[in-house]
């Protein structure tokens, strides 16, 4: 289970997380440097893994992600479901 909060502070959009049973039950925030229209990436070197989250929207129904470390990435791609 991971929550996850997105805010403005400063002029930086900051992605922060908390995942249950995992950094001892803190918080994790990464800071935006990456932001355009299709593209956001998020980093903080200072944590073991990830250290960057990274989300890309190459069209309307599709989102590609990927969480990186210093020797590991992890690629997530999502595509959008429509129901009736």
């Amino acid at each position: 289970m991971e929550e996850v909060e997105i805010i403005n502070e400063a002029g930086k959009w900051n992605f922060i997380t908390q995942v249950k049973g995992q950094n001892k039950g803190k918080a994790v925030t990464f800071t935006s440097t990456i932001l355009q229209d299709t593209l956001v990436q998020f980093e903080n070197p200072a944590h073991d893994f990830p250290r960057i989250i990274n989300y890309r929207l190459p069209s309307k129904n599709e989102m590609q992600a990927f969480i990186g470390g210093s020797t590991d990435t992890i690629y997530f791609n999502f595509s959008r479901v429509i129901t009736k």
